[in-house]
């Protein structure tokens, strides 16, 4: 299995011969909601994946949460409007599409990010972003939840 997704920054040093490079680890974490809204975060801490699903809700207000909308059209997911929940961003919105595969020790186990744009929502012009570091989501259905 490999580690979660990192990129890489320049970083600054005043000696002309060494060279700084920060390495970023962050993770990106999905909740589908059955009304059809979806909850996106993006963070670099290093909290354990059961602690961030308790906290993430659609009344979290942090920076790097989304919310938006999924549907299901065959094997690929939709994800629109993903807008950021503090309302500091309001310019820009963003699209995910998912593609749902099954791998041999689940079904239906596995979410490959095929497509991701920034929507200008003074525009409606859809940019697509680089997904050059990105690693499918595994996930397994959630029987029960006690919050």
């Amino acid at each position: 299995m490999r580690g979660p997704p990192t990129s890489s920054r320049p970083g600054y040093n005043e000696n002309p011969w060494v060279t700084v490079s920060h390495m970023i680890t962050y993770h990106r974490y999905l909740r589908f909601m059955h009304d059809g809204t979806v909850l996106s975060l993006l963070t670099n801490d290093e909290i354990p994946p059961a602690q961030v699903i308790r906290q993430l809700k659609p009344s979290l207000r942090m920076k790097g949460h989304y919310v938006g909308q999924w549907q299901l059209e065959g094997t690929t997911v939709v994800l629109e409007d993903l807008l950021d929940s503090e309302g500091l961003f309001t310019r820009y919105a963003f699209e995910m599409v998912l593609e749902l595969q099954s791998r041999p020790v689940g079904r239906w186990n596995r979410l490959s990010i095929k497509q991701y744009n920034s929507v200008n929502l003074s525009t409606d012009e859809s940019q697509p972003l680089a997904l050059t570091h990105e690693r499918p989501f595994w996930f397994s259905k959630v029987r029960s939840f006690l919050p």
